[in-house]
This record gives C-alpha cells, sequence and structure tokens, in this order.
C-alpha cells in the first residue's frame, strides 16, 4: 500500500471514530480475529495466518482495486474459480462475510463468495442476482433463507458486500447500510457446510455454468462470529490489511 493510501486509510478510520468509541481496540479486533483474508495482493493467499489459501483456476490478476491503488481478480463468468483450503472454517451460529465487488452483470444468479451444501443443511452464499446483491444459506433447520438488497450493484462502480448471521438473524448490508434482513426464530443453528470456500463459484458445484461469477472481486474476509456496529463501519472504511 502506497503512502497516499495509508493515510487516506488513518483519514477514514479517525472519522469512524467519531461514531464508535474504542475504535484502536475494535480495529485490533477485526485485525486478530480473522479466520480467513484474501487481499489479492499478490495472489490468493490467505494473510490470516490461518493457511487457507485459494488455489487459482482461470482467474485474471489485474492492476485495479476498490482503493485504486492495488490489485483484484476477474472472473469471466464461465469457468473462472478460486477454490480454497477449509482447514479452519467451520461455522456453527454466527459468521460475518465481506468483500468489495465491481460488475456490470444484470442477469441470473452469480455466486461471489460460497461456502454451502444442499445435502448436509448449511453454509452460506454471498452474491448477486439480476443485479441486486444476494445472501442465503442454511442453518441446520431445513429452511433455505434468501435475501436481497434494494441497491442495485451492477453499475460498474465498486461495492461492499457484507453479510451476517447471528443467533438465527440473516443481515445483508451494501456499502455499510443494512439492506436486507431475515429473522428465523431459530433456537439452534448450524452453518457446518460439507464443501469448500470458493469465490466465483457455488461450493457444491456448477456443471451447467450457470451461476459463475463475472466481474471484480476484491477484499475477501471471513469471521466467525457478527461483527457489530461500529466494527463494520470500520470495516468498510479501514480493512485491516496486515499479515497475521
Amino acid at each position: 500500500m502506497n503512502n497516499k493510501a495509508i493515510i487516506k486509510k488513518f483519514l477514514l478510520i479517525l472519522l469512524v471514530a467519531g461514531n464508535c468509541p474504542k475504535v484502536g481496540a475494535q480495529y485490533g479486533n477485526l485485525l486478530f480475529e480473522r479466520i480467513a483474508h484474501y487481499p489479492f495482493t499478490i495472489d490468493a493467499r490467505d494473510i490470516s495466518g490461518m493457511g487457507n489459501h485459494g488455489s487459482v483456476s482461470g482467474v485474471l490478476f489485474t492492476d485495479e482495486d476498490f482503493e485504486g491503488d492495488g490489485h483484484s481478480y476477474y472472473f469471466d463468468g464461465v469457468d473462472d474459480k478460486i477454490v480454497c483450503r477449509s482447514y479452519n472454517l467451520e461455522f456453527s451460529s454466527s459468521v460475518t462475510v465481506s468483500c468489495w465487488i465491481k460488475t456490470d452483470i444484470s442477469t441470473e444468479n452469480r455466486h461471489i463468495v460460497s461456502k454451502y451444501n444442499l445435502d448436509s443443511d448449511g453454509g452460506f452464499i454471498l452474491g448477486i442476482q439480476e443485479g441486486y446483491a444476494k445472501w442465503a444459506g442454511r442453518m441446520g433447520t431445513g429452511q433455505f433463507i434468501r435475501m436481497t438488497s434494494a441497491t442495485r450493484v451492477d453499475d460498474k462502480r465498486w461495492h461492499s458486500l457484507i453479510g451476517v448471521v447471528s443467533q438465527g438473524n440473516w443481515y445483508l448490508y451494501v456499502d455499510g447500510i443494512l439492506e436486507g434482513l431475515v429473522e428465523t426464530g431459530a433456537a439452534t443453528t448450524d452453518l457446518s457446510a460439507d464443501a469448500p470456500l470458493t469465490f466465483g463459484y457455488p461450493s457444491s458445484g456448477d456443471p451447467e455454468n450457470q451461476w459463475h461469477y463475472e466481474g471484480l472481486l476484491d477484499q475477501v474476509i471471513i469471521y466467525g462470529r457478527p461483527l457489530n456496529d461500529c466494527e463494520l463501519e470500520i470495516l468498510v472504511n479501514g480493512i485491516p490489511t496486515q499479515t497475521r
């Protein structure tokens, strides 16, 4: 990251600090509690320290990212994908999944970040559906949860997408704004999915190439818990980029 980007990030964090008490401590939590983080600075390695590195297939490494000074991966919507090791990626009752995307695809149902398996009745899908952000999945109750955003994200501009599961409730944020909520009322939840973590491609496979993502993807981060409002604001405005 260059000096200009560092200064910009620092100023953004200062702005967030006006609304979030103990912003330094919460930023530290975001840094040290990541269970997977893919900044795509040089490849698809996981810098969280958990070792869940990605294997790239056909995806194009670009010189564009949402901050304007780095890199991202471009998926062609046909057969490109990244499949990650999932040694330390088992979820029970909660998760936060964050990424940045840039696309102009307004048709079909496309998977961007997923770890989902219908047969095991668990997992999540963060993607787009007919030009809107989508957050969906299962949590061991036999119910398929799905929601879409009010804001279109197919305008070839960078957008932050964040999906959260907490105590049976599913939340979808676009650019830091809550745009979807499903309260299931489930007493117990289990997000466990017998599937790898994948980018641009459904975890359970896509033999007919119907759900591949087309567009740019950057800064995929996963936490094994729900983030609070201040942490979400920090994440949107000042992503922790240090390797752990």
